[in-house]
C-alpha cells in the first residue's frame, strides 16, 4: 500500500502559498458578481481589480502599495439555494511568488556553489566556515523578509475577506451612500 504524505510549508516560508475561503451570500450569483465588480476597480476606492482579466480578481489598494498588492483574491461565484457562494482564493501575485523563489534559490544556492568549488579545487583552507555563515545569514534574511511579508499578506487577506463579505451581504440599495474604507459616507 502506497502512502502519500503531503508536506505543507507554513505560509511565511512558502512563496506559492494559497488559501480558499467561502462566503454565503443572500444575493443570487449574478447580483453578487455584479456587486463585487461594481464596487472594485481603478480609482473606485480601496478595493482594486485587475483591469485586463476575464476573471474577477481583486486586491487591496492603499497609498503605499498602489497597484502592487501583497495578496490577490481570485473570486468565483456559484449558485446556492438560497443565494450564492462566493469563493475567494487568496495568493501572492505570480510576479511576487516568482521573485521570492528566485531570491531563495540565488541566496542559498550561490554560497553552496562557492563551497563546492572550494572543496573541488582544494582551496578549503581556514575559511570553510565563511560559506556556512553565508548560508545561515541568507537563510535568516529570507525568513525575516518572508515573516514580514506574511504579516502583510495575512492582514490584506483578512481585509479582503471582510470587504467582499460586506459587499455581498449588503442589500442592493443604491439610495444609501457608499462607505469608504474609514466608514465615512461618500456621495
Amino acid at each position: 500500500m502506497l502512502t502519500v504524505v503531503s508536506l505543507r510549508l507554513p505560509d511565511w516560508l512558502n512563496p506559492w502559498w494559497a488559501e480558499t475561503r467561502e462566503i454565503r451570500s443572500p444575493l443570487d450569483e449574478e447580483k453578487a458578481r455584479s456587486a463585487i465588480a461594481n464596487s472594485s476597480g481603478f480609482l473606485k476606492g480601496s478595493l482594486g481589480r485587475v483591469l485586463f482579466d476575464r476573471s474577477l480578481t481583486v486586491f487591496r489598494e492603499s497609498w503605499w502599495h498602489l497597484r502592487r498588492p501583497w495578496v490577490i483574491a481570485h473570486i468565483t461565484v456559484v449558485p446556492a439555494n438560497p443565494g450564492s457562494i462566493v469563493r475567494l482564493r487568496f495568493s501572492r501575485s505570480w510576479f511576487q511568488s516568482a521573485f521570492i523563489t528566485f531570491f531563495a534559490i540565488f541566496a542559498l544556492g550561490v554560497p553552496l556553489v562557492f563551497l563546492g568549488w572550494t572543496i573541488a579545487t582544494d582551496h578549503f583552507g581556514a575559511t570553510w566556515w565563511t560559506y556556512l555563515a553565508w548560508i545561515v545569514q541568507d537563510a535568516a534574511i529570507y525568513a525575516a523578509v518572508m515573516a514580514l511579508n506574511s504579516g502583510a499578506v495575512r492582514n490584506d487577506s483578512k481585509w479582503l475577506l471582510r470587504r467582499v463579505g460586506e459587499i455581498v451581504m449588503a442589500p442592493n440599495d443604491t439610495s444609501a451612500p457608499a462607505l469608504d474604507s474609514l466608514g465615512s459616507a461618500q456621495r
